[in-house]
C-alpha cells in the first residue's frame, strides 16, 4: 500500500467530496488531518508531488486549548500567509482573536463545519480500527 493510499481517509475534502488543494509557498498541497500527541487537532500541508510535509498549519499550546471547533494557526515566519490560504480554501474562518505564544501570537480560526465532520469521522475510523486489532 502506498503512502497516499494509507493516508487517503485523512485528506481534507470539500463539500462535494473533492480533495482540497492549496498553493502555499510555491507548492501545490493537499491538507492532511492528524492529532497531536496531546490530542489537539493537527492540520498539515503535504506536497502533491512527493508527499513531503510543506507546513504544519496548527500549533498545540500545552497550557491551553482553542475554543471548541477552532484551531491555533501559526501565521508568521515561514508560515506567513497560511491563515489567508486556508480561509480562501474555505477550510477555516478567522475569528479575529489571537492567543499569545512566546513572543508571537497565534491566530484562532474556526474550522468549517465540513472539516469538523471529517475530523470527527477520522476519530471514529481510528477508534474502530483499534477495536478491530
Amino acid at each position: 500500500m502506498s503512502w497516499t493510499e494509507h493516508h487517503a481517509s485523512r485528506f481534507v475534502e470539500d463539500q462535494e467530496g473533492n480533495l482540497i488543494e492549496v498553493d502555499f509557498a510555491g507548492y501545490q498541497c493537499q491538507l492532511l488531518m492528524d492529532r497531536f500527541a496531546s490530542g489537539g487537532l493537527c492540520l498539515r500541508l503535504v506536497d502533491l508531488e512527493n508527499n513531503d510535509q510543506i507546513a504544519r498549519a496548527t500549533v498545540c499550546l500545552p497550557a491551553s486549548s482553542p475554543p471548541h471547533g477552532c484551531i491555533y494557526i501559526k501565521d508568521y515566519g515561514e508560515n506567513e500567509g497560511l491563515l489567508d490560504t486556508l480561509c480562501r480554501a474555505g477550510v477555516v474562518t478567522d475569528t479575529g482573536e489571537r492567543a499569545p505564544s512566546g513572543f508571537a501570537e497565534l491566530a484562532i480560526a474556526r474550522l468549517s463545519p465540513f472539516v469538523q465532520q471529517q475530523f470527527a469521522g477520522m476519530e471514529e475510523n481510528r477508534a474502530s480500527d483499534q477495536k478491530g486489532r
